[in-house]
């Protein structure tokens, strides 16, 4: 059994924290000067502002592990089991095709542009396998390179005919918490103003 491999974004996730921590600075500096309707204000929006890039760039990731593949996005995570993959391409971002011709996107995978390959490829000069990146390209090919692994070790054998009968099924599963603490924090920010 191989480990699970995670791609994300580590700018992302020091992007959350630094916004995070200018939240909280914002927050101290206006504390003593200001009414507390602008403090309230500035609490609000410093949090909604942390949740927006933490939601867009610091939790999106793609997950590939021996039984699914997990694409871990803004407003929804979708999961999607081995027997129902058809394929993962490079395009604009990650792309997984389902057999039912579904298509989904990978938001923490986008495609590499040939500048950040060729600097990355300088700083690297080959001590690092482009599979490692959270791009769209170093993601297929971990995908594929799972995939291959579980049908050379017999695993997706007939899975296909199974997945049909156990009626396994991709699932897609909304971020109600994060789109509610969204829409929370912007009407408290609007409220602060109003009152």
């Amino acid at each position: 059994m191989s480990p699970t491999d995670v791609y994300s974004s580590a700018y992302g996730r020091i992007l959350t924290v630094m916004t995070g921590l200018a939240a909280v600075v914002a927050v101290v500096a206006v504390a003593g000067d200001l009414p507390l309707r602008d403090v309230l204000t500035t609490v609000m929006v410093g949090a909604l502002v942390t949740l927006v890039v933490w939601a867009t760039l610091g939790r999106p990731a793609v997950e590939v592990s021996d039984g699914e593949v997990v694409l871990v996005n803004v407003t929804r995570t979708v999961r999607i089991p081995w027997p129902l993959l058809e394929s993962a391409q490079a395009r604009w971002s990650l792309e997984v095709r389902t057999v039912d011709g579904r298509r989904w996107t990978a938001w923490a995978a986008p495609r590499s542009s040939a500048t950040g390959s060729a600097v990355r490829a300088a700083r690297r000069r080959g001590a690092e396998d482009a599979r490692h990146r959270a791009t769209a390209e170093g993601v297929q090919s971990a995908v594929e390179e799972r995939q291959a692994a579980l049908l050379a070790a017999g695993h997706l054998d007939g899975a296909r005919g199974r997945a049909a009968e156990a009626g396994l099924r991709v699932t897609s599963t909304w971020h109600v918490g994060t789109i509610a603490a969204v829409l929370v924090l912007a009407a408290g920010a609007l409220a602060t103003r109003v009152l």
